[in-house]
């Protein structure tokens, strides 16, 4: 959660919070001192401000840029410098990193207001465990048996329900809801009105209609995970729900009871997963795609934007379309379905000459024979 206003930081010290490991290495090329108060596109950026190229495309307004400082790789270094750019140039092996890492510099996370939060004070049961360091927003309500971390922070609006774990420096958003059976990781990231652990869509067949199985299992949720705005996570029906370390979910995206994700899984807005699909290590699912229910998909695999998996799928393949196959085997058919009009034109003409041959044949066959 970004502030209105960011912190001023000049180029010097913003390339001291960059410089990490070996690899990370970033150095100044121009004025150290220059002092930056916020990011812009190159086209717009003003002399207090860090512009980013992170894609070659955008060489064409190196020249003009007023940038205070531009952040990019070497051979975009010497594109700018060959371009007339005269901003300072912060060069680094791997700039979309240093881009990011440049942005938490620049926009330090807001914590709920201390006075706030007395006026309108959370309500926390007795028995609920919280860290000396947590803190906890206004309206938030903290029920029996809940633990939270050290460094975790709970914006105003959330429920954590009763025996909830969370993990130390997690960041839990507004109208967040974390239900019982829920047990969260460190440095977890939910953002707002999400909801997690809520009962997974279990039905059994009734005298008098569908009746719901009790859902008795919870959910699981590794380290370092991040999860969008909007999203839901049954917990399981026996045995729980489980999302990998390192997993991040955009917005909207729906995970079924049972559903086990493996570490570092990528799903894009509106990706659904039905009950007891297992997602192997480094799955991507993009927007709106899904899996139907009891099936695996093996690590490393990536589906296209809208695919529809229906069967088990091998790993580290890409796949696309529904229902769901290899991306070459999808272009192919998608290819022919965009001839396929022309296709039934010339199957109309065929189908007319073949009539009109065999009318003639037919005609000529029940002439008589010349004498």
């Amino acid at each position: 959660m970004a502030p209105p206003f960011p912190q001023a930081i000049s180029v010097a010290e913003l390339c001291g919070y960059l410089g990490g490991e070996a690899d990370d290495a970033v150095r100044i090329d121009g004025a150290g001192h220059t002092v930056l108060r916020g990011v812009a596109p190159l086209a717009s950026a003003g002399p207090e401000d860090l512009a980013f190229l992170g894609d070659f495309r955008y060489r064409q307004e190196l020249a003009g840029t007023r940038a205070g400082a531009i952040l990019l790789g070497e051979p975009d270094a010497r594109a700018a410098r060959s371009a007339g750019a005269r901003s300072t140039l912060l060069i680094t092996a791997f700039p979309q990193r240093a881009f990011a890492r440049a942005l938490r510099a620049l926009y330090p996370e807001v914590y709920p207001d201390a006075g706030l939060a007395r006026a309108a004070a959370p309500t926390v049961h007795p028995s609920a465990q919280l860290a000396e360091s947590a803190r906890v927003g206004p309206y938030c309500v903290i029920s029996q048996g809940a633990n939270i971390g050290p460094g975790t922070v709970l914006y105003g609006l959330c429920y954590v329900g009763p025996g909830v774990v969370i993990g130390a420096d997690c960041r839990i958003h507004p109208f967040v809801t974390l239900h019982h059976g829920a047990r969260l990781g460190d440095r977890v990231i939910v953002h707002p009105a999400s909801v997690i652990s809520s009962d997974g869509f279990g039905l059994t067949a009734g005298s008098s209609g569908p009746e719901k199985m009790p859902q008795v299992g919870g959910v699981l949720i590794g380290d370092d995970v991040e999860i969008g705005a909007g999203v839901t996570i049954d917990r399981g029906a026996l045995e729980d729900t489980r999302i990998g370390s390192g997993c991040k979910l955009d917005n909207q995206v729906h995970i079924g009871h049972n559903v086990a994700l493996g570490q570092k899984c990528v799903l894009v807005a509106q990706v659904g997963i039905s009950g007891s699909t297992t997602l192997g290590e480094g799955v991507t699912m993009g927007g709106q795609s899904g899996a139907a229910g009891h099936l695996h998909i093996g690590s490393g695999a990536t589906i296209a934007a809208r695919g529809g998996v229906i069967n088990h799928l091998d790993g580290n393949g890409l796949y696309g379309g529904f229902p769901a196959l290899p991306v070459r085997e999808w272009r192919r058919i998608t290819a022919a379905t965009h001839r396929l009009s022309d296709a039934l034109v010339e199957l109309r003409r065929l189908r007319q000459r073949v009539a009109a041959l065999e009318e003639r044949l037919g005609e000529s066959a029940s002439e008589p024979p010349e004498v």
